[in-house]
């Protein structure tokens, strides 16, 4: 299965200029040359992946939240900004 990974690769790399593809299109030409399993696995991992920036953004939100209580109220308790951030 290495040598699949390197193939890509090497494909990816050597595209000249005037056929330079963006990465939605790298992606979907990749999937036509793909087995059914695997592209399962990159379908699984896709989710994992929106799922995980989804929780990033509300930790941001979360943590945005507790500067602003800090900044209005002067200080925020140790644990309300705990359980701010789901700690």
């Amino acid at each position: 299965m290495r040598s699949h990974y390197k193939k890509i690769e090497i494909e990816n790399y050597y595209l000249d200029s005037d056929n330079i593809m963006n990465s939605k299109e790298q992606l979907i030409k990749e999937l036509d040359n793909v087995p059914e399993p695997l592209i399962q696995e990159v379908l699984d991992f896709l989710f994992f992946l929106k799922a995980k920036q989804d929780l990033d953004t509300k930790d941001l939100q979360d943590a945005s939240a507790a500067v602003a209580t800090v900044e209005t109220e002067g200080t925020v308790a140790w644990e309300d900004l705990k359980a701010e951030i789901g700690l």
